[in-house]
């Protein structure tokens, strides 16, 4: 299966998808564009070509295994900028998936101000959702706190009971 082949069978109408020979043929597209973008192998000029239906298939798995989110916001960026010359269309672009697709509380500090002084990105959106993660980050901290200094046994479940959403993070947030 190409990259072209998957986007194509996912691009699929809904009167044909709903057959159960090609919902199995969709979902190995799925899995092939998630695993297209897993690949470091493969240049990063090819990834950005990837269609708008494409990307958001792959930020919206569980699957993908980036080194970081930082990684993954950065890529969005990048393929903004290549799919929307124009500086209003990639604006609207970008804050549509950096409020739908980004787990802004695995950001780094660092690229969270990165962000922040971009003028490609909705100041308004943007700044809702890093005040929702720091206030997410922040009560999660006290609540662990809670939890562990009352109870001993509470200790192993609490990086598995909080999670912003089920994904498989790579670099992991570090308390205060």
């Amino acid at each position: 299966m190409t990259q072209e082949s998957a986007l194509l069978y996912l691009e699929l109408p809904s009167s044909v998808s709903t057959n159960m020979e090609v919902q199995q043929l969709m979902d190995a597209s799925k899995k092939h564009l998630v695993a297209v973008f897993n690949n470091r192998k493969i240049p990063r000029d090819e990834l950005v070509n990837i269609s708008m239906a494409g990307l958001e298939l792959i930020l919206i798995s569980d699957d993908i295994l980036p080194n970081s989110e930082d990684e993954v916001s950065d890529f969005i960026m990048d393929w903004a900028n290549h799919h929307y010359p124009k500086l209003q269309e990639r604006r609207e672009a970008l804050s549509s998936l950096f409020t739908r697709f980004i787990r802004f509380p695995y950001l780094s500090c660092t690229h969270m101000r990165k962000l922040l002084v971009c003028k490609d990105i909705d100041k308004a959106a943007l700044l809702e959702c890093i005040t929702d993660s720091l206030l997410f980050k922040e009560e999660n901290q006290l609540r662990k706190h809670e939890l562990t200094s009352t109870d001993s046994t509470q200790k192993q479940f609490m990086q598995r009971s909080y999670k912003w959403r089920p994904v498989k993070v790579v670099e992991s947030v570090s308390p205060r």
